[in-house]
């Protein structure tokens, strides 16, 4: 299927976080600087100023100001799906220049209904108490994941290398090579229930 429009999609990009090589070995660059730099031409090699791209949480780990200076080097239309590390305010969000800030999403991709949250969806009562016995914690932020509903979603949060789970596909940069993933390849994958040959 091909698209006229270019809509990306990404997540847990963690610009300005000082630990991020402590909290997620194997991020490229070799300080925090560094690292954002890389995030950065790699999103500008790949989106355009008319395209858009929808950013599933934990964007930024800095004040406003640098955030603003952050958000303005990268090109597109921004818009801001909040993750447990954003900040609570959709105002302040769109302050920093996201065009739209929300807690959650649906739109429609390859003719099905697709829900974009930070989180992966909701697990059941059963399988927490699963979780419990077998010496894991229960899952967190309950109240903020979404029920699943047999729809496709999109999500964040989990900074696997895993990108597809049952009816839930994974687009933060950790599974996609420290880039955003065009819509055209998530669209494969609900057709397909395959990944695409070229992740990149």
């Amino acid at each position: 299927m091909k698209y006229s429009h270019h809509i990306w999609f990404t997540a847990d990009l963690h610009f300005g976080h000082k630990k991020i090589h402590q909290f997620i070995p194997g991020r490229p660059g070799t300080s925090t600087e560094h690292h954002d730099r890389i995030l950065i031409r790699n999103w500008n090699k790949q989106v355009k100023p008319e395209d858009t791209v929808i950013i599933l949480g934990d964007v930024f780990f800095m004040g406003s100001t640098n955030a603003k200076v952050i958000l303005s080097q990268l090109n597109g239309t921004k818009i801001r799906v909040r993750g447990n590390h954003d900040s609570p305010s959709h105002l302040q969000a769109m302050s920093h220049g996201f065009a739209m800030s929300v807690d959650s999403l649906t739109m429609d991709i390859a003719g099905q209904t697709v829900h974009l949250s930070h989180y992966p969806y909701k697990l059941s009562f059963w399988q927490n108490v699963d979780r419990i016995l077998h010496f894991r914690k229960p899952q967190r932020y309950i109240d903020r994941r979404l029920e699943n509903d047999g729809s496709w979603l999109l999500h964040g949060h989990t900074h696997s290398s895993e990108i597809l789970k049952n009816n839930m596909i994974h687009v933060g940069l950790d599974a996609w090579n420290y880039r955003p993933v065009h819509i055209s390849k998530i669209a494969y994958i609900i057709q397909s229930g395959k990944l695409p040959k070229q992740i990149r």
